[in-house]
């Protein structure tokens, strides 16, 4: 069985090693160890400060496998993105057959859901949903923590050889170093976001005809993140990221549908029967997992292995919440 838990100190060479495999292109995920140990560092503070608003507090979470050990993958939130720096994008608006890519730079309170990276050996049964949806849970229990408007900045469509159309034919006209140089500089934190936006508006009708073809798109590996978003509630409302120009996607923290389904129950017995479910604990020190689960009334039973992994007794809360959603 695997499941979630706070990222911890000796983590980080787990967490470099991700870092380091992962795709060219998701900036929250930075190739330089650093900056990743100062993000653990934070993410450790994080979870053990008093929190009353959103702050720039930083949540890594980590998915074991709890008979190996291993660590199968990480994820990350961002309580409010725009204490570090705004949040800028294009607004696509169209305009009959071309389109305007609009320089926009949010300062409202924003969280972000980031650095999701699942190893490939585990790509299958239900690993990423968890990792994924797991975080919402968390924001569930702690909802004074984050905001109320929730964005993911997905990847879009880079090359086999590690360069982004979308940056070579738009943005980056307006800089003079290449998509490589600008994820080296994301890397080591020395970015000024504000720069990176030209200071008009931008027709489609002077780019490469291309460009219109990756605008809000995704490569292929992160396109099962793209579903599964739009599967909990998570909507593109025509914003791309400036750099790769992939897909910006925003909901409502209690519209999305995990918080929307769970149930707070208490646990009151021990069953190994049950029907499969999300299930976590509320405690800063945060447990996750998928299991079966079996719920009567305002009590839930569930096996004593999956409460030793919450690290739940009889008598104590939980969130359940369903894995899969019908689809109107």
């Amino acid at each position: 069985m695997s499941f979630i838990r706070p990222a911890k100190k000796d983590d980080i060479g787990r967490i470099i090693d991700f870092a380091m495999k992962a795709e060219l292109g998701i900036t929250s995920l930075p190739k330089n160890e650093k900056v990743l140990e100062n993000r653990l560092l934070s993410s450790l503070s994080s979870f053990n400060k008093t929190v009353n608003e959103p702050g720039n507090e930083r949540y890594y979470f980590v998915l074991e496998d709890h008979e190996t050990n291993k660590i199968m993958g990480l994820s990350g939130i961002k309580a409010n993105t725009t204490v570090d720096h705004p949040l800028v994008t294009y607004k696509i608006e169209e305009d009959g057959n071309f389109f305007w890519l609009i320089p926009t730079i949010h300062t409202n309170a924003l969280t972000e859901i980031a650095s999701l990276y699942l190893s490939p050996d585990f790509r299958k049964r239900g690993a990423g949903r968890l990792l994924s949806f797991s975080r919402f849970l968390f924001m569930s229990a702690f909802p004074h923590r984050f905001n109320e408007t929730i964005f993911a900045n997905l990847r879009g469509v880079i090359s086999d050889q590690g360069d982004s159309p979308f940056w070579n034919n738009v943005t980056g006209r307006f800089h003079n170093h290449s998509f490589k140089e600008l994820m080296r500089r994301l890397d080591n934190d020395i970015l000024d976001y504000k720069h990176l936006l030209p200071n008009h508006p931008l027709c489609t009708l002077f780019l490469d005809s291309e460009i219109t073809k990756v605008l809000g798109k995704t490569d292929t590996h992160t396109l099962p993140a793209f579903e599964m978003l739009k599967e909990e509630g998570f909507e593109f409302l025509n914003e791309i990221d400036v750099m790769d120009g992939g897909p910006i996607l925003y909901a409502d923290l209690k519209k999305i549908k995990t918080n929307q389904h769970a149930l707070l129950k208490r646990l009151t017995r021990f069953t190994d029967e049950g029907s499969a479910s999300f299930v976590s604990s509320l405690s800063l020190d945060f447990r996750a997992t998928i299991t079966g689960v079996e719920i009567t009334g305002r009590e839930a039973a569930l096996s004593k292995e999956a409460a030793e992994i919450l690290k739940v007794n009889l008598g104590d809360d939980l969130l359940i919440s369903p894995i899969h959603f019908e689809k109107k």
